[in-house]
């Protein structure tokens, strides 16, 4: 596996990424214990739930959908660990979805939306930022979202 592998950005302490490959086999040991330096944060996103991985995944090149129970596994060694699902609001209509395209060839769900449409659920989303950000846990989403020191 090669870095080039990742989209990945690093200031002085801290490092961030989207990875393109398996997670749990990069995180920890090919990546984050090299690079990020102790007291530096680790900001993540990950697909969450695997019984909706779908032909949506597979063409984001995902391996899989984490649990967060799987998540603060992975994190164990690292500091002040904050975690919380993220995209609530849309979680049953996009689950549903993915679940009846499960088997099929891979291929995004991306798709416009009327204006008026868009401008709500980007509303919502602000909303599940806010909340987030105060320190609420939301107990479902279609992402786990957190960050952690080393």
């Amino acid at each position: 596996m090669d870095y080039k592998d990742f989209i990945a950005g690093q200031t002085e302490q801290n490092f961030w990424f989207r990875g393109k490959k398996d997670l749990i086999n990069v995180l920890m040991n090919k990546v984050i214990g090299k690079i990020l330096k102790k007291g530096g944060y680790l900001v993540f996103t990950v697909p969450a739930f695997q019984f909706i991985f779908s032909s949506h995944d597979k063409a984001l090149n995902h391996f899989r959908r984490y649990s967060e129970i799987t998540i603060l596994n992975l994190l164990r060694n690292f500091k002040k660990i904050k975690i919380s699902y993220w995209n609530s609001l849309l979680f049953l209509p996009v689950s549903l979805m993915r679940i009846m395209k499960k088997r099929s060839e891979p291929k995004l769900d991306f798709f416009n939306l009327p204006n008026l449409l868009e401008k709500i659920f980007v509303s919502l989303l602000k909303i599940e930022n806010r909340l987030i950000n105060s320190g609420f846990k939301l107990p479902f989403g279609l992402s786990l979202v957190g960050y952690c020191i080393k």
